[in-house]
């Protein structure tokens, strides 16, 4: 058996020194500690320490008194280091500039599943609605470039990012640099006034909303997370005349569906918005067939929700995202690597963080020599990156979310098993090259090691879903007489799985809901099931649908009878149980078929994606393999494998809205 217990008991975990913020008081729901710190280094990674030093004051009225701002807490690529030379943290080099490296133009909010990533997102709306409307009607010349927007009170020289105040003076000998020259936000040319519409890039009409970009299937959450926590005028549809000659104090929060709408090419109602709601396929074919509104104006920001989607950068998905004109731009994931660390290349270039040393095939070279190689100061470099550019939190790190226990539990099943024998299989090896085999010495261990990693590498593509006769069927029909957990989650991905689990439900007399390609209202058939009682209630759901965007707290149990290619497809659906809400013990069932290769090299991808996920998030709960464990070949053919070009589409239940 391998029980991973993925909740500690609750401690004094400091998950950050940064400083904590607090929304103003449109935001209804208070913020958990986590949340706080999130907003505050959105803020930063925004560049607006005006909002930023607002929100802190919220939180702690005491700032107000001091004479200097202390921004060395927030990780920072580039130091000073006096005579206009700047150092790069990541690898050492040097350059001359008078003017601060463009660091980049947004975050990685990378935190577990059912942490109020959501919440964080809206705090931030609601922090930065002045420094939008400031944006908007910013007449000066190069508006796009990035600059600070200061607090009244400090100038450039009172605020310190690469080392904190000795004693908290105004002034000192070696004064910060910024991107741009001081910019006080009290003299910008208002001359057009205030209902007036200042242009971005290319001459395209700016609109302060922000975009944010989900799963169709996500898009009812957004809306429903607005109505719970937004306090104050919601207005969900268009907005006749200019809100922008609305003091921001009386402006509505203007919602627009522009999915829903996505056959006007009028970009009026874009700039109007507050927020605007759109789905990665509907932005997608907006660019492949008529560049459509979204690409005809500049937007303040943009937030990818479940932005692992655009983590590929051959896909037109991607490239969507790549030609949106936007000031800043966050992505919001849960699981950051889905099969390997250059995930975060494509991360890197959509946050713009490249530089002449930072640039893709540098960073990527970085990437690259940690993964495979494993050499202490690359780690170091890609840690620091991460520091930098990405903010995880884990569920059993943060105190004051209360959630319970979470536990994987992989059953290893020999054809020959019986029922007797289905509960010691949870005792089966932790290495499956092994598998079979007596008692062999080290130097044999290592011979089947390498064979059994060059089958996986050459032979793992196509595998076979289990018949109705196999021993992970069998299992299954066991688990379902002696489960005590009540109602339960059954996910699969192949349809011919999907068949035979019905026929076993049926024939053990559970009643059965759906979550598949053509649901329609999936978060009612969620909202439904999470409310029925407990009995013999099953909800049967593809991977690709019930794994993202959706509750299951109803149910404290779960079943995988396929593994997926992607290792993080398996914990965004366990996550579907375990978030905020639950209350009993989450317990994941993975059965694999010891005979199966293809079960076999799926698991061991799971414990590599945690491997690589340490390299960068040394706080991730850790893998029983060290990258040392992998043959050199395997990992390589790792970082170039996409089994989404290989894999038989029609085999499976893809599900692209």
């Amino acid at each position: 058996m391998e029980v991973i217990p993925l909740s500690r008991p609750a401690t004094s975990f400091s998950f950050s020194d940064m400083p904590m913020s607090i929304p103003g008081p449109r935001i209804k729901t208070p913020l958990h500690d986590h949340q706080k710190v999130g907003l505050s280094k959105l803020l930063f990674m925004e560049n607006d320490f005006r909002s930023l030093y607002e929100a802190l004051i919220r939180f702690d009225p005491s700032l107000d008194e001091k004479q200097s701002l202390d921004l060395s807490s927030f990780s920072h690529i580039w130091t000073y280091e006096g005579d206009y030379i700047w150092r790069n943290k990541l690898n050492g080099e040097r350059c001359r500039s008078k003017l601060r490296p463009f660091q980049g133009r947004g975050l990685i909010l990378a935190d577990d599943m059912g942490t109020g990533k959501s919440l964080t997102i809206l705090s931030l709306i609601e922090s930065t609605l002045e420094a939008v409307d400031t944006w908007m009607r910013n007449h000066q010349a190069d508006p796009e470039l990035p600059y600070y927007r200061l607090p009244r009170m400090y100038t450039n020289d009172e605020i310190y990012i690469d080392a904190p105040p000795a004693s908290n003076p105004s002034t000192r000998e070696c004064k910060p640099k910024f991107w741009n020259t001081n910019v006080n936000v009290d003299t910008f040319d208002f001359e057009a006034g205030p209902s007036s519409i200042s242009k971005g890039p290319s001459s395209s009409p700016k609109s302060g909303a922000t975009l944010i970009i989900c799963p169709k299937t996500v898009m009812p959450i957004w809306t429903k997370c607005i109505e719970d926590h937004w306090q104050g005028t919601v207005v969900l549809g268009v907005v006749i005349g200019n809100v922008h000659q609305t003091p921001v104090a009386n402006r509505p929060l203007v919602v627009y569906d522009q999915y829903s709408n996505r056959r006007n090419k009028d970009p009026t109602p874009l700039i109007n918005a507050s927020i605007v709601l759109t789905s990665y396929e509907a932005l997608t074919a907006s660019r492949m067939k008529d560049q459509g509104s979204l690409h005809q104006v500049t937007f303040y920001r943009v937030v990818l929700d479940e932005g692992h989607r655009v983590r590929n950068r051959d896909t037109q998905c991607f490239r969507a995202v790549q030609a949106l004109k936007a000031r800043h731009m966050h992505i919001l994931t849960g699981t950051p690597i889905h099969n390997h660390p250059m995930d975060m290349v494509g991360y890197a270039r959509l946050l713009e963080t490249s530089s002449k040393t930072t640039g893709p095939n540098a960073f990527q070279a970085l990437i690259d020599t940690s993964a495979l190689e494993d050499i202490e100061t690359s780690v170091s470099g890609l840690r620091h990156w991460g520091k930098t550019f990405m903010l995880r939190r884990l569920k059993r790190d943060l105190d004051r979310v209360p959630l319970p226990s979470k536990t994987i539990q992989c059953f290893w099943l020999k054809d020959k098993t019986d029922e007797t024998d289905f509960a010691l299989a949870m005792d089966g090896p932790s290495r499956p090259w092994l598998v079979g085999q007596d008692a062999v010495g080290a130097n044999e261990e290592i011979d089947r090691r390498e064979e059994w990693f060059g089958r996986v590498a050459s032979g793992m593509v196509r595998t076979a879903p289990p018949p109705s006769t196999s021993v992970k069927m069998r299992w299954f029909k066991h688990f379902l007489n002696t489960q005590t957990h009540g109602k339960i989650v059954v996910f699969h991905h192949y349809r011919t799985t999907f068949e035979e689990a019905e026929s076993i439900l049926h024939d053990s007399g559970y009643e059965i809901m759906e979550l598949q390609a053509d649901t329609e209202d999936r978060a009612e058939v969620a909202e439904v099931f999470n409310n029925r009682a407990d009995g013999k209630l099953c909800l049967l759901s593809s991977m690709m649908v019930g794994g993202e965007g959706v509750s299951l707290i109803g149910a404290s149990a779960c079943v995988f009878l396929d593994l997926w290619w992607k290792p993080a497809s398996h914990d965004q659906a366990i996550d579907r149980l375990h978030r905020q809400g639950q209350t009993r013990p989450v317990t994941a069932y993975i059965p694999v078929a010891l005979q199966n290769e293809g079960d076999c090299s799926r698991w061991i991808r799971q414990q590599v994606k945690r491997t690589f996920m340490r390299l960068i998030s040394r706080n991730d709960p850790p893998s029983e393999y060290s990258l040392t464990d992998f043959p050199y070949h395997f990992l390589k053919w790792m970082s170039r494998y996409d089994p989404a070009k290989v894999v038989d589409e029609e085999a499976y239940d893809i599900d692209e809205e």
